[in-house]
């Protein structure tokens, strides 16, 4: 066998191998499912769930960020999931910065939020890896509907996801996008 030939056959193994690990990353990538709610215009404290399953894998952190209607269905608050409750910690800002909810003349509206869910540190401040390992409810998420909103559906989408095994090792994670639908309202009394 010449040279050219070994160094093809070569590449093709090469090929072949990183075509297989593509396949497995794709397999086994873990996922950010955004819940679903509906509330009626001027209904406050709507929750829904933000889960996340490892597919099998071991995830200790997760960093994204949600994307919302600013004006329709503001996402007021998060909180973490009960089953997580003393191991990790759940850290979010509101974004843009200086943000309030539905906006104001000297401040912007709230539309998106950036979470993070971490592990918690022990008494010396050194965190504590513990793996995620079953599908669980993350967090939830509270939206005030506005007395002004409009009925219809909005989207909450996750971007720039970021998963870590215990290690620090990136992991990689997709999402599935979730919906707040304001109702419309019904007929007035007595039609």
């Amino acid at each position: 066998m010449d040279a050219m030939s070994m160094l093809m056959r070569r590449l093709l193994g090469i090929g072949g191998l990183l075509l297989s690990l593509g396949a497995l990353n794709q397999v086994t990538a873990q996922t950010l499912t955004i819940g679903s709610a509906n509330g009626n215009i001027g209904q406050t404290d709507v929750w829904f769930n933000v889960s996340f399953d490892p597919q099998g894998l071991s995830v200790a952190g997760i960093l994204h960020t949600l994307h919302f209607d600013r004006y329709n269905a503001p996402i007021t608050q998060c909180t973490l999931g009960t089953a997580l409750d003393g191991v990790k910690l759940l850290s979010y800002v509101r974004l843009p910065e200086g943000c309030v909810t539905g906006g104001s003349s000297s401040a912007p509206a709230c539309d998106r939020v950036a979470i993070l869910v971490k592990d918690r540190s022990d008494n010396d401040g050194v965190e504590i890896p513990r793996a995620i390992t079953s599908s669980t409810v993350l967090y939830s998420c509270r939206v005030d509907v506005p007395s002004t909103a409009a009925a219809s559906a909005y989207p909450i989408i996750a971007t720039t996801l970021s998963a870590t095994d215990p290690a620090g090792n990136r992991k990689p994670i997709q999402s599935v996008e979730g919906a707040f639908t304001v109702n419309s309202p019904g007929p007035g009394p007595g039609c």
